[in-house]
């Protein structure tokens, strides 16, 4: 029988978790039809010569990737990582990336795994570089991203700026609430005493459902 591409979730590369991400999702295709399709895809065959496996050799290979069903387990975030003979730096001060990077950072949605080698490609940097400096391909960076990071390492990296900003935010939202409670104490007006209320009940939601987060 044949052996996986990938036995535990730290052998699994992003470029194949991107790949199985978009079999779960697919809303039009059924339970059996899904597996055969993750079973092609980490056996490196063709889903015609998954749907010709006998089922007892099928069963045992969809057993094989019975892991898929878990969470990984997510590690620290490593300060450098190399990845296909090149060290890549992670910029783990946030506070020193330029504002280059943050606008890129901010530019991709981080509910899609289509777009986490585009989020790590503006936080990990090739090594004697800084980002996007000219001396490098940024399509080189997220392949050997896609290619060579293994899935946990990727969403330490994920989790590690999500968790940076979203405190960020909520500090700068906490600020902006007691600002306008300040300003609604000292307003005599009452509409607009009202509207600042308003403002006031908006931020503080935000707060909330950023804090659940």
């Amino acid at each position: 029988m044949k052996k996986p591409i990938a036995k535990d979730w730290n052998e699994m590369p992003l470029r194949l978790w991107q790949e199985e991400q978009e079999i779960l999702k697919d809303q039009e295709t059924d339970a059996v039809d899904k597996n055969v399709r993750l079973v092609a895809l980490m056996y490196n065959m063709s889903e015609d010569e998954a749907y010709n496996t006998e089922l007892n050799t099928f069963s045992e290979m969809l057993d094989g990737i019975g892991w898929l069903g878990k969470n990984p387990d997510v590690p620290g975030v490593a300060p450098a990582y190399n990845l296909n003979g090149t060290t890549y730096i992670v910029t783990l001060n946030p506070q020193k990336i330029t504002t280059a990077q943050y606008i890129d950072y901010k530019s991709f949605n981080p509910d899609d795994p289509n777009n986490i080698h585009l989020i790590l490609s503006t936080v990990m940097v090739p090594s004697g570089h800084t980002y996007n400096d000219g001396g490098y391909e940024l399509e080189d960076v997220q392949n050997d991203i896609l290619d060579y990071l293994r899935v946990p390492h990727a969403l330490a990296i994920v989790r590690f700026f999500f968790q940076y900003y979203k405190r960020l935010t909520l500090n700068s939202l906490h600020y902006l609430t007691k600002t306008l409670r300040k300003e609604a104490r000292r307003t005599k007006d009452r509409e607009k005493r009202n509207q600042i209320q308003i403002q006031i009940q908006k931020t503080e939601e935000l707060e909330r459902i950023l804090g659940s987060l």
